[in-house]
Parts: C-alpha cells; structure tokens; sequence
C-alpha cells in the first residue's frame, strides 16, 4: 500500500540519474539487512531517454510497503501532456513509516523513518542506490515519524525518544524522552510541536493534551491550526494557541481517516472505504467528494491542482 505521497520541488532538469557510489561504512552499519550491494555497469549503459526530467516536470514521490518488501517510488506528471508515469525506484529494505524531502548541499534528498534505528536518507536522483546516502543516527528503536521546517527536523521513535536535527549540518541538536511513542508529528507556524500517540495529541512543551474518539491516523498543520483524522473517521481542527477544545470536529466516515492533508484554503481527507472529499477549510463546506473501488491509504494535494490518491499504487 502507499502510505507517504510527497513532491520534489519543481525547476529540476536532468537528463540521466547520478550513479549510485558504494560507501562502506553504510553497508557495514546495514549488514544484518543482507543487502544485495550490486556493482551497475553505469558508464557502458545505454542512455534511456525516460530517465529525462525538465522543469516543468512535478516529481511526485510515493513509498509503498509490501508484505515481503517495500520500495520508493518517483514519478514524473506532465501537467501540459496530463501524463503519468513512473520514472524509478528506490528498494528499502524495511517497511517505511514516513517520509521527508530534504535540501542538503544543493542536493535533493528524502529522508525515510522506517523500522531500522536510523533514518535512511537517499539522494532522490540516484540509480538503483543499495544503500542510503546518509544515515542519521541517534534513536534506539523504529523511527515512526519524521517532519521539518527551514531549519530543523524532527523525529520520533518506538524507543520513547523526540530528536531534533540542524538541517544545515544534518546533525543532533537534541534528544529529548518522552513517556509516549510519538506515532505523529507535524509543525505549525509558530513552531509548535504536534506529537500523537495513540488516541491522544500532545502540544510539546505544553500541558495540554488531546483525547480523541479513536487512534491517531494523520496530523496536519496549517499556519496556527492543526488538524487530526482518526480511526474513529472523525476529522478535527485545533488552534495551537487555545488547543483545549477544538475549533470544528466532524464525523466524515464510519471507517477510519486513512488519509489527510491541507493546501492553502482546503483540506482533504480519504477513508478506507474508498471515500475522498474536500472541504474549505473555513466551514467545512464539501468541495468536491469522490467515491473508488480502492482502499485508500494517503492523499496529497498538489499547487496544480491535482489529487492524488494511495491505493496499492498512486492514482
């Protein structure tokens, strides 16, 4: 199933991807996964026009997790040609729990929370990389959840741990305990942290604390709101600076919010039954509601006003 949809930044021209360069200290650091480092004849290759992205190209990135394996996925939409197609694909060996685009050294990476103590950071214009580029070490369990803003990310780990990261050296500033699993993340404006576990929501750093009707699914932010779908198919609004009741909830489905997000004036919300809508997020009027065969697990909006669905492939 597809459980992240994220998006390279527009303006990238390349003509062929970079050929993937072995660092050993990463595959020493990975050898009880058993990785198949594999030596690509990548000068004698025979150039494949499809590897081709221009900048009017929006790279749409997507991890899909597999009972036996779980990969990333790069795709490339046309939006003069309306055109989608997969461009390449990353093989991770450990199911991928959240994902984040990252700027490092004028390059484009996405940074992986998977079930390995790391986070796995691969260089999105690579070709069939073995291994990441980078890893970020620092927590001693699963990392669940990762998000950033300009200068910092964060991440959250089964083992009871909240890391904060400088992007700019890609270093730990911060390890901080918690006495809950930080299942969710997300930052609002004024850079307070949103953290779920569970079926509550903490604002870190504050006392107030969020019980909701089911477990926590997605936790978006936009400006000072902050806004949860649970498994309760229940979609609720707070504001960060009077969390202690929400600003607008509604029940949207009988099955659980598997998918949530928010650009700009809208917010959009999928269901596992296959359900899509979107709402205006100043009354939560229903802008436009869609109905597949498909068991939805992520929804991402995108500026050109494209929808796109996870499903067992993106759509």
């Amino acid at each position: 199933m597809i459980n992240c949809i994220g998006f390279l930044p527009k303006g990238i021209n390349v003509e062929k991807l970079n050929k993937f360069e072995k660092d050993e200290e990463i595959i020493k650091k990975l050898e009880h996964l058993e990785l198949p480092i594999i030596e690509n004849d990548y000068e004698n290759e025979e150039s494949d026009t499809n590897e081709c992205i221009v900048e009017s190209d929006l790279i749409v990135y997507s991890s899909l997790n597999n009972r036996d394996l779980s990969y990333f996925q790069f795709h490339v939409y046309d939006e003069e040609m309306d055109d989608f197609v997969i461009h390449h694909d990353i093989y991770v060996f450990s199911s991928i729990n959240d994902t984040e685009y990252l700027n490092f050294n004028n390059k484009h990476y996405v940074a992986l929370a998977t079930f390995e103590n790391n986070i796995m950071v691969y260089d999105a214009l690579v070709k069939n990389p073995m291994t990441p580029q980078i890893l970020l070490e620092g927590h001693g369990g699963p990392v669940m959840s990762i998000t950033k803003n300009d200068t910092f990310m964060y991440s959250g780990s089964e083992d009871l741990s909240f890391i904060t990261w400088d992007l700019e050296k890609l270093c730990l500033v911060k390890k901080t305990p918690l006495e809950y699993i930080p299942e969710k993340l997300c930052l609002t404006e004024n850079k307070s942290v949103i953290i779920g576990s569970k079926d509550k929501v903490h604002v870190f750093n504050a006392e107030d604390e969020i019980k909701l009707e089911g477990t926590v699914h997605n936790l978006v932010a936009n400006g000072d709101n902050f806004y949860i779908s649970d498994s309760s198919g229940a979609l609720s609004i707070y504001d960060v600076r009077n969390p202690s009741v929400p600003k607008t909830h509604i029940k949207v489905s009988e099955q659980p919010l598997t998918g949530l997000d928010v650009l700009e004036n809208v917010v959009a919300v999928s269901s596992l039954d296959g359900h899509i809508n979107v709402f205006d997020t100043n009354n939560l009027q229903v802008k436009f509601s869609h109905k597949i065969k498909n068991e939805i697990h992520s929804v991402k909006l995108s500026e050109e006003n494209v929808l796109f669905l996870g499903t067992e492939m993106i759509i």
